[in-house]
């Protein structure tokens, strides 16, 4: 596709049947050199991405303590689209932000000046194989005594969320992509990370326009069961805790309902 040189959108799915753990690695990291190559004239990227799922026996796509070259890749890419959109996707928070080693050998943070609309549906698991809940026991024991090949995970409806293990980080990385790169996202209307409830876990992060105007975006995060911020989310974000509205309930000791959300108004350019 390189060589398309008026190619202006593209709609690509990305079909990963490979079983070998390895193999799986290689094609991703091959991936990532690849879809960085697109040519510059491609202003539109559509991506769905049909990996085979394993359930909570999943191996790593990317080999741990190793860049992640595909989310690089994306965000490289990123940098020159005005629409991203991304669909079933193992991210780290490298695909919004370099990762410390990486900054060391980058002269100046990355920028996105066309960058429009950005869109992410998330797996339930990282680029590194860490899943960001985990099962409560009773659907531990209920899934070994009914689980199958061929549905690995669907047994598993309530989780215990550990967003320690790379969701916050993820949120991080965004926020600091909007408010702190190297000029940020100027023309952005609308930013959204979505993993949807396949196992018992849903957040929604919203960043975009206000229907009322008034030059403010709406930052929202919705999350069930309950996945609160930290300080260094609110920091990263540009916010401060006293201008968030902030609704919860806890979930109970089975690990059944409970919720965080939060919604808050950021002045914007």
């Amino acid at each position: 596709m390189a060589s398309m040189k008026s190619l202006t959108r593209a709609d690509l799915r990305f079909d990963n049947t490979i079983e070998d753990p390895e193999q799986r690695r290689q094609y991703r990291k091959d991936l990532g050199t690849c879809i960085s190559q697109l040519p510059a004239s491609c202003l539109e990227l559509n991506a769905v991405f049909a990996d085979v799922s394993h359930g909570f026996d999943e191996h790593p796509a990317v080999t741990p303590h190793t860049p992640d070259t595909l989310c690089i890749g994306i965000r490289d890419l990123s940098t020159r689209l005005r629409h991203l959109s991304l669909d079933a996707v193992r991210v780290s928070p490298a695909i919004f932000w370099p990762a410390d080693v990486e900054q060391q050998q980058q002269q100046q943070p990355p920028s996105w000046p066309q960058l429009e609309v950005l869109e992410l549906i998330l797996e339930p698991v990282d680029s590194y194989g860490t899943f960001y809940a985990d099962p409560t026991p009773s659907e531990i024991a209920y899934n070994a005594a009914n689980h199958t090949p061929a549905r690995p995970i669907e047994s598993i409806t309530r989780l215990v969320p550990r967003p320690e293990r790379g969701l916050h980080q993820l949120v991080t990385a965004a926020g600091r992509a909007a408010f702190r790169g190297g000029g940020g996202m100027p023309r952005l209307r609308e930013l959204r990370v979505e993993l949807p409830d396949k196992c018992g876990l849903a957040v929604e992060l919203f960043f975009g326009q206000d229907w009322k105007g008034e030059g403010n975006f709406r930052l929202e995060w919705t999350s069930r069961p309950p996945v609160p911020w930290t300080d260094e989310i609110v920091e990263a974000w540009g916010i401060e805790w006293n201008m968030c509205e902030i609704d919860s309930e806890e979930a109970d000791e089975d690990g059944d309902g409970g919720y965080w959300n939060l919604e808050t108004m950021v002045p914007w350019r």
